[in-house]
């Protein structure tokens, strides 16, 4: 009788792939200190800015704006271009709908202008024919919580505007028990413990663990405003390769649990951070699921 085959910590993928994500990795090992802060000369060499492009790059075009002169709060703009081809509307006088971005990075690494990020976001505006705005929040350790929470609410302010729907790319969540798939995917791409729990340790307030309410969104005080009216309907996505899946899971059921909406977008081949990498096919298929919510208004489910 044979064995089951173990299940590994990753997908098979191209060598390139996996170099890029192991340079991902690297970089992010490479720069953080014991002292809990963050060598951000090397960092910016090692993670250079890519500038906005008023001339279309893959048929979008982008600018960087400020949203709050007094802090100051910037983000990148990204619009489709009519002969750029792709998702767009193709129509320059039709209203373009609005995606407010929140890049990745555990709070503390990557900017609005690092080049996954900005090949990102053109890639979400040219599918879903929108206008992608791309927050450069303040990041930690310099600037822990609340200040990058403060700095998404000053960008929605900014657009004035109600949300119609919210899609959660594997949000970043945590606690302070271990579950199974932190324990199951030891050694998976991006994500590991020991980088989480350093993460944590530098976003956090200090003497704060991973019970508290920014980290553990399934605990009373984490879930607290999700029962708000305003609170929109919710599509999470979750990969089967990514350490975070049951904390992103336990939200699902916090949401759930509130009356709301939810659409899980499950990815069992991916990886934590899939969507920068095109290569991936789930990556390709998560752009077409935006399109067609944005193009739904962000609606039930």
């Amino acid at each position: 009788m044979e064995k089951p085959t173990k299940k590994g910590v990753a997908p098979p993928m191209a060598w390139r792939t996996r170099l890029s994500i192991l340079a991902a990795g690297c970089l992010t090992d490479a720069t953080c200190r014991a002292d809990g802060t963050i060598n951000r000369r090397l960092l910016n060499f090692l993670d250079p800015h890519v500038p906005p492009s008023a001339a279309p790059r893959n048929g979008v075009a982008s600018r960087d704006v400020v949203v709050d002169p007094a802090i100051p709060l910037r983000a990148r703009l990204f619009y489709p271009c009519p002969s750029g081809g792709g998702g767009g509307t193709g129509d320059a006088t039709k209203p373009l709908p609005v995606v407010v971005f929140f890049h990745g990075g555990g709070f503390a690494f990557l900017s609005a202008a690092s080049r996954a990020y900005d090949a990102a976001c053109r890639r979400i505006a040219r599918y879903a024919g929108a206008a992608v705005l791309s927050v450069d929040y303040r990041r930690s350790p310099e600037h822990r919580y609340p200040t990058p929470y403060d700095d998404g609410l000053a960008a929605l302010r900014f657009l004035d505007d109600r949300l119609a729907g919210l899609i959660a790319i594997q949000p970043f969540f945590g606690g302070e028990e271990r579950t199974p798939a932190e324990l199951r995917l030891v050694g998976a791409p991006i994500v590991s413990v020991p980088r989480t729990d350093w993460l944590w340790r530098a976003f956090l307030p200090p003497g704060a663990d991973r019970t508290h309410e920014a980290a553990h969104a399934a605990s009373p005080a984490g879930a607290a405003g999700i029962d708000s009216p305003a609170f929109p309907p919710a599509t999470v996505v979750i990969g089967g390769y990514d350490p975070l899946q049951d904390w992103q899971r336990r939200y699902c059921e916090t949401l759930r649990g509130k009356g709301k909406a939810v659409r899980v977008l499950d990815y069992p081949d991916a990886i934590h951070a899939f969507y920068i990498f095109p290569e991936f096919a789930e990556a390709r298929d998560l752009m077409l699921r935006i399109k067609d919510i944005v193009a739904g208004g962000g609606g039930e489910h």
